[in-house]
């Protein structure tokens, strides 16, 4: 898989602040703006496939991976695995051939965990008959954690190679104790006000948004002001849901804006107007508020300005989201209390005018599947559907993202789709929540690269804050994971637009009486991002060790080339009846090497100094665990490196720091 990271900034300038930039643990000192080099990433990932044979297997369930405790149900547990016993069988497959369970070439070892525990053996009450596990007890009723997961280690030997293959597979179960009733709330509603070149709105100017409730109430509107705090929004309130027609929302807009205190029963109806005042650079972030404090939802609204910032040309490509992050209600277990729809919509634009756009979804949590994906177009909103299965763990965390991947006018842009769980506390305890905000009189996002960002983690128990006994750790997203900030180890971290490459996502991880809360946050620079796309002339699969190529790096800004490539013609052995002028790429299979070779008419020569690529390039490596391989210095420099068999061991992902002179 391709990935395309976008432009960072390396500030050569001598003042005292340390900033982590986005990469290989590379520190650079400043806080200036002079004097900077844009420094951008790519990666793409290579794999070394054979024709030995693949081992796979899945496992089935005679019963669901959730159990029900209820105390006032004469059959306690639903299911009794007592009375239906859970039968786990494996479904084990060489190549496209199934194998059965009783095959003397086949060898299956059945383990368990208990909770966070460690592996052991079989108890009591497991048995393993022709290969499938037989549960004839309710095995959770004795764990505390309430999750216990099973482990098939399948080996199998190949006769045709006499090769042996491995693999292993798991089913984890968890139980759900007085599951509570499902709580809710998310806000639907348009995310954007356009304006033209001369600064006149051509949108709609009013937005209506409507609080979706689950056995709860709105108790407040609110919106997130300069300062970063979220208040009471400046709008009047009726007591019932209120019924908004063409007719009566131009009534609305018409009427001076009145401000009331937010009464006790509270619409689950809001309408924002374009001239509100509670806008911050062109954004509000408005909250429904809820009974439960630590039920909420969260929308942003952007106005979008067409040539208003930035240099003169095209309009700048933008995608929306309607819907950057969700709450799930889950057990004391972790698991999902009851199934659900997360809807996302998303806009692109260029400029104000809406262009067509896909999105791509990353690696999903346990139990959450893409139910729908439908496309944006120039006349209507893309709809990205996830569905979260009732039961479904998600994760050990308790929170975490998903990297949603955008494609519009020939741009791509990563954003994160960040998700918490709600957990339902223990009896006579607070929940406990961890969110970042924006500190007070800090800007909410980067502007031309003339301002900082502040970052402030609390966290809460219950309506209280806490304050003391927490320590932090904040780290960034990197394209593969989060990495670590060095030094930011407390409650806020000031944000450079050094830091930041276009959209850049931070995560704080608080821990507190021994137990650890994470949150999410990004963070937008609104600058023209150059962006890394890495390609490989072998493709990205190496099959049975054949072929010589290479890997190379083009630096695009705006579907521009910068330090563009002289050349995509590689080979070991140079073209026939090549013309004066022509460049190639020259791969030595004996040094490993790429070299840049020009024809002068009567022979090829190294290209000169002034020929070869102006942008330094350096590479990385990344094992198939996602270990890092060359941590001191580069693997490789070069706009192009050599590629083959020997250099990918199964698989390895290559990383091309570039920094643009």
């Amino acid at each position: 898989m391709k990935v395309v990271d976008k432009a960072l900034y390396n500030d050569n300038s001598t003042a005292t602040n340390q900033t982590l930039i986005y990469g290989e643990n590379t520190n650079v000192y400043g806080s200036t703006m002079t004097d900077r080099k844009p420094l951008a990433y790519g990666r793409i990932t290579i794999t070394d496939l054979t024709n030995i044979g693949k081992l796979s297997a899945y496992l089935t369930s005679s019963q669901p991976l959730m159990v029900v405790y209820d105390p006032n149900s004469a059959n306690e547990y639903m299911p009794n695995w007592k009375t239906n016993n859970l039968v786990i069988t494996p479904v084990v497959f060489f190549n496209n051939d199934q194998i059965t369970l009783t095959s003397e070439f086949l060898e299956i070892k059945w383990k368990r965990k208990a909770g966070s525990g460690e592996i052991t053996d079989l108890i009591t009450g497991e048995n393993v008959v022709n290969g499938s596990l037989v549960v004839t007890d309710n095995m959770l009723s004795n764990i505390e954690e309430g999750i216990l997961t099973y482990s098939c280690s399948i080996k199998y030997v190949d006769t045709l190679s006499d090769s042996s293959l491995q693999t292993q597979t798991q089913m984890t179960y968890s139980l759900v104790k007085n599951a509570p009733e499902l709580v809710d709330c998310s806000i639907l509603g348009d995310t954007t006000f356009k304006y033209d070149s001369t600064g006149k709105l051509v949108s709609a100017g009013s937005i209506t948004l409507t609080a979706n409730l689950t056995n709860t109430k709105i108790v407040a509107w609110q919106y997130k002001n300069a300062k970063g705090e979220f208040v009471d929004y400046p709008q009047e309130i009726t007591s019932d849901p209120v019924e908004t027609t063409e007719e009566s929302t131009s009534d609305v807009i018409a009427d001076s804006p009145t401000e009331t205190p937010i009464a006790a029963t509270v619409s689950n109806i809001l309408i924002v107007k374009a001239t509100d005042d509670v806008f911050v650079d062109d954004i509000v972030t408005i909250k429904a508020v809820t009974e439960d404090p630590s039920v909420y939802d969260t929308h942003q609204i952007i106005k979008l300005r067409d040539g208003q910032q930035g240099a003169a040309g095209e309009g700048a490509v933008n995608v929306v989201l309607g819907n950057s992050s969700e709450i799930i209600p889950c057990s004391t277990s972790g698991t999902v209390v009851e199934s659900k729809d997360i809807i996302i919509p998303f806009d692109c634009y260029k400029g104000i005018n809406r262009v067509a756009g896909t999105a791509s979804v990353g690696t999903l949590p346990s139990g959450v599947t893409v139910k729908t994906n439908t496309n944006a177009t120039t006349t209507t909103s893309g709809t990205l559907v996830l569905a979260v299965a009732k039961g479904a763990t998600l994760s050990f965390a308790e929170s975490g993202d998903i990297t949603i991947t955008f494609t519009t006018s020939g741009v791509t842009s990563t954003h994160k789709f960040s998700w918490t769980k709600r957990i339902q506390a223990a009896s006579g305890e607070s929940a406990i929540l961890l969110q970042i905000m924006v500190a007070d009189n800090s800007s909410t996002v980067i502007l031309n690269d003339g301002n900082n960002v502040i970052l402030k983690a609390q966290l809460s128990s219950g309506t209280s804050v806490i304050t003391s006994g927490i320590t932090y750790q904040w780290s960034k997203f990197t394209g593969s994971a989060y990495e670590n900030i060095s030094n930011a180890t407390g409650s806020q971290i000031t944000v450079t637009p050094a830091m930041v490459d276009s959209v850049a996502s931070f995560k704080c991880t608080a821990t507190y009486n021994n137990k650890s809360y994470t949150a999410f946050y990004s963070v937008t620079d609104k600058t023209d991002p150059i962006e890394i796309r890495c390609f490989s002339t072998l493709g990205e699969q190496i099959i049975n060790g054949s072929g010589v190529g290479a890997i190379y790096a083009l630096v695009l800004r705006n579907g521009e080339e910068l330090d563009a490539i002289k050349t995509t013609s590689f080979g070991a052995a140079y073209p026939s009846s090549p013309t004066s002028g022509t460049f190639f790429y020259k791969l030595d299979s004996t040094k490993k090497s790429v070299s840049l070779m020009k024809y002068n008419g009567t022979s090829w020569v190294e290209a000169v100094a002034s020929e070869q690529p102006k942008a330094v390039y350096s590479w990385y490596r990344r094992d198939a665990s996602g270990n890092e391989l060359d941590k001191t210095k580069p693997y490789a420099t070069g706009k192009a490196i050599y590629l083959d068999s020997t250099v990918v061991n199964r698989k390895i992902n290559f990383t091309c720091k570039c920094e643009i002179n």
